[in-house]
């Protein structure tokens, strides 16, 4: 009996071995577009089909936007080193030794005498 068992299990896996060539042939050739099930079956793979272009073109999307992102983010640094430099540099004009050089080409000069302060 343990002879049969072994030599049916044996012949099972000759089968499997043949079935599945024959089954790749069958996908190429179309013939498999021909059985019942499959014509069952196919709108839920078209489904899956549309699912995964879907997929697909949210991937590419979204990887546009990275690079776009990427691109802004070194755009910023550059417009963020700028601002700081004309920030400084704005900022040293507003010195009051440097505007008593610019104002006094003009006849204006700072006053020596100080501020009062009017209380209520």
């Amino acid at each position: 009996m343990a002879e049969n068992k072994l030599k049916k299990e044996a012949e099972k896996g000759k089968e499997a071995k043949k079935r599945a060539p024959n089954i790749i042939m069958k996908v190429l050739d179309g013939s498999f577009m021909t059985n019942e099930w499959t014509r069952k079956q196919l709108p839920f793979i078209f489904f899956l089909v549309f699912l995964a272009v879907v997929n697909i073109a949210n991937i590419i999307s979204v990887e546009k936007k990275h690079r776009q992102k990427k691109i802004l983010e070194r755009e910023l640094s550059v417009l963020r080193a700028k601002y700081s430099f004309y920030s400084e540099k704005a900022a040293q004009n507003f010195k009051p030794s440097i505007l008593s050089e610019k104002l006094s080409k003009y006849g204006i000069k700072i006053s020596s005498v100080p501020e009062i302060k009017i209380k209520k």
